[in-house]
């Protein structure tokens, strides 16, 4: 049977040539084209142009990089300036009804809870086992003040301190105590102590009163009672009473 597969080159039947030439490069073959005569100069001015470029570029950085250096300031500035800021935080006064006679109890439970409270006192003249003696009282019993912020602080913690039986509120929000009352208050106190003692008077001097229901009688001074306040003997439709004023409210007829 006869062989149909084409017939190799001569020179490879012959074991010459195992692979085929590639082709060779010659004069005639295309190169790529070139930018100018002098292909150097052009990549040197290249190089040139990309590092000014560069340089534009890093100058651009900094100078934005040091405009907001100067507008922030140095680095701790920032930091202290917004820790400085005020809040604006709306302090107010409020009451605070405490439990019998824990007043000073309430008061202290309330500063360790980081409240803000204010208890005035004065000295009372006190009576035991036949001597008498000068103590400290609450002017209010059973109520003190506090002082802060509802929308920053927990208020309803106030409830549930020990001495205290509840805060004042109208409503569901804490009722506030003007400003100008705990003024008129401290402004007869040194310190938390207020001073409501009387002025000195003899006694069966002739007194004038000039604040309350009793505003422009005169009566006879008759002593001062355990709770520092004036006993004055008036004469009312033809009655002698005895009256218990605070010592502001008399002076020397």
């Amino acid at each position: 049977m006869r062989d149909r597969r084409p017939a190799r080159p001569r020179a490879q039947r012959a074991g010459i040539l195992r692979h085929p030439r590639l082709p060779h490069a010659g004069r005639n073959s295309r190169r790529p084209p070139t930018a100018g005569r002098h292909p150097g100069r052009h990549h040197r001015s290249s190089g040139r142009l990309r590092e000014a470029g560069a340089d534009n570029a890093g100058g651009a950085r900094a100078s934005a990089q040091a405009a907001a250096c100067d507008r922030a300031g140095p680095p701790g500035l920032a930091g202290q300036r917004r820790r400085r800021r005020p809040r604006g935080r709306a302090m107010k006064w409020y009451v605070v009804y405490t439990q019998a006679g824990k007043e000073a109890f309430a008061a202290q439970n309330l500063t360790n809870q980081g409240f803000e409270p204010y208890l005035p006192r004065y000295r009372k003249r006190r009576r035991h086992a036949r001597r008498i003696d000068m103590v400290l009282a609450p002017l209010f019993p059973r109520y003190l003040f506090v002082r802060m912020d509802p929308r920053q602080q927990r208020w309803r913690s106030i409830n549930g301190t020990f001495g205290v039986s509840h805060l004042l509120t109208d409503g569901a929000v804490p009722q506030e105590v003007p400003d100008a009352i705990i003024d008129a208050i401290r402004a007869h106190a040194d310190g938390d102590i207020v001073s409501v003692l009387p002025p000195a008077f003899r006694k069966g001097q002739r007194l004038l009163v000039t604040d309350g229901p009793f505003a422009d009688l005169q009566g006879i001074f008759e002593c001062v009672d355990d709770q520092e306040r004036v006993v004055l003997l008036l004469n009312f439709m033809g009655r002698v009473i005895p009256a218990r004023l605070p010592g502001h409210a008399v002076t020397a007829a």
